[in-house]
């Protein structure tokens, strides 16, 4: 059973590391679309054995689907019979378990989601309430035996933001599995401030997503961690 790793990341030199280290024990090769990080991402990638391919688009010009389509296109040369896509920020909780999950997958699975765990002010509590609690995002995908024509969408956000990690048109059924990826992007209050800047400025007064208002909850004032959003809150934060 081949199984290929997929991320498309931009400065994550904090914890690439650990990204790729929890994608090791399972996937070969590990293929990197580096989208012009300024910081020591790619030479992170580079040591550790990942396939590392820079972006050929101009940077500045923000366009998820096409970036995801350029490296699922690109995968697809490596023949695997599985992709595990993930984000730059993700770390792949009991990879082995995940292995042995897709070694009896039956033929009729195309896809699956897995648990995604946000980590809060610590890596030792996560965010629980509203979707945070109970969110999970289609992250493996079989490659092998589908049509050319299984791509990503476009969603009609700022950026073609939230156009997923699995290829719209595969042939079979999306299943969950009983994993998590460890999603380390929130875990700090200055990134979460930075990121709802950055989020509202591609994509401004997206009301479906709340304005991105539940990134900030209970760092910024009038967003008090007591109230209750569209897609969360009360704040709720719970061990490990």
């Amino acid at each position: 059973m081949h199984v290929l790793g997929m991320l498309r990341i931009k400065n994550e030199a904090r914890w690439i590391a650990d990204v790729i280290g929890s994608l090791r024990p399972i996937c070969e090769p590990i293929v990197v679309f580096d989208d012009h990080s300024t910081d020591d991402t790619a030479i992170i990638c580079n040591k550790l054995g990942a396939h590392v391919i820079e972006s050929p688009f101009p940077p500045g010009v923000l366009d998820e689907v096409r970036d995801k389509a350029f490296l699922l296109d690109w995968c697809r040369g490596y023949d695997p019979d599985w992709v595990i896509h993930i984000d730059g920020d993700e770390i792949l909780d009991k990879p082995h378990d995940v292995r042995y999950n897709l070694s009896v997958s039956g033929p009729r699975i195309a896809s699956y989601s897995l648990r995604v765990r946000y980590l809060w002010d610590s890596r030792e509590q996560e965010r629980v309430d509203g979707i945070y609690g109970k969110f999970r995002r289609g992250s493996i995908f079989r490659l092998a035996g589908q049509p050319r024509t299984a791509q990503f969408r476009a969603t009609g956000a700022g950026g073609n933001f939230h156009c997923g990690n699995v290829p719209a048109g595969l042939v079979g059924i999306d299943q969950p599995m009983d994993a998590s990826l460890m999603h380390l992007g929130y875990l700090y209050q200055d990134d979460r401030l930075r990121k709802f800047s950055w989020y509202n400025e591609q994509d401004p007064g997206n009301v479906f997503e709340d304005c991105y208002r539940h990134m900030v909850q209970g760092d910024l004032p009038e967003i008090p961690p007591t109230m209750r959003l569209r897609h969360a809150g009360p704040l709720e934060l719970r061990p490990l």
